[in-house]
């Protein structure tokens, strides 16, 4: 906790923290009396509520962190296959982050700023191809369970088909990212269990 305090105190003195959207505190408890609250995609958008704002803003964040490193991996990469998926992967979640950012201005909220001056020239990796892949595909996969989460989290269907959408689109990219990998021999097997029908016809 005293690191990630100071950590966070250095961000501020040095005009880098990223602060989340200021919303005003609701004064009363209110109850929801209106049928159309769990919206269907044809009818009328109510107001965001804090948790959707709250995993907008949490996607953003994260996904402008995701499109830094991987402009980074695709600059430094010795495989011109994995650069390219690298590059790739960037844009999807570039087209990602423009539609989320729309989905706050759109209802008048402030989004996070971009960190896009943080990367270098350099063409000189600091990890090899393995441990990048592996990184790679580790983001992706949190990705599209952090997707789930906030579409479950959201009544609104439209902002919930958004997140489904985006699912579906990083699920093939990790699937690209295996079978690349996997080509590369830059894939270790994960632990498994026993193949018990193997050992028995042994």
């Amino acid at each position: 906790m005293g690191l990630q305090k100071d950590c966070l105190e250095l961000l501020k003195k040095k005009g880098l923290y990223i602060r989340p959207p200021y919303l005003s505190v609701a004064q009363e408890v209110g109850y929801v009396y209106e049928d159309n609250y769990v919206s269907s995609l044809l009818s009328e958008k109510r107001p965001l509520n804090y948790v959707e704002i709250s995993h907008l803003n949490d996607n953003i964040q994260f996904l402008e962190i995701k499109v830094q490193l991987l402009l980074a991996f695709s600059q430094v990469s010795n495989t011109k296959d994995i650069a390219k998926f690298y590059f790739k992967t960037k844009e999807v979640s570039v087209d990602h982050l423009k539609k989320l950012r729309s989905i706050l201005e759109e209802n008048d909220i402030a989004a996070p700023f971009t960190w896009e001056t943080g990367i270098t020239d350099s063409q000189e990796s600091p990890f090899s191809e393995k441990l990048i892949s592996f990184q790679t595909n580790l983001l992706l996969s949190a990705r599209v369970s952090h997707y789930g989460a906030s579409a479950s989290s959201s009544p609104r269907a439209d902002i919930a088909r958004v997140y489904i959408k985006f699912a579906g689109e990083i699920a093939n990219l990790v699937k690209d990212g295996l079978e690349l990998a996997i080509s590369l021999n830059l894939f270790e097997r994960p632990p498994q269990n026993v193949e018990r029908k193997e050992l028995i016809m042994k």
